[in-house]
């Protein structure tokens, strides 16, 4: 069985510790670095459901890295 584990950006949303420009700037940060590790990442630009946390897949998919 897969293992799944969640680690929200809640923290680093408007109303958390940084300022809103600072928190889009780490999430921007936190997910290009992910795109150079795994194989999918999904984070708050791809869509709504994703807005405050980051899909991320190590699963090599046939002929393209996901990164939205």
């Amino acid at each position: 069985m897969a293992r799944s584990r969640r680690r929200g950006a809640r923290g680093a949303s408007p109303g958390g510790n940084l300022s809103r420009d600072e928190a889009k700037s780490f999430l921007r940060t936190i997910h290009g670095d992910a795109c150079k590790v795994f194989w999918t990442v999904l984070g708050p630009e791809a869509n709504a459901a994703h807005r405050d946390h980051f899909h991320l897949d190590m699963r090599k998919r046939r002929y393209v890295r996901i990164c939205q």
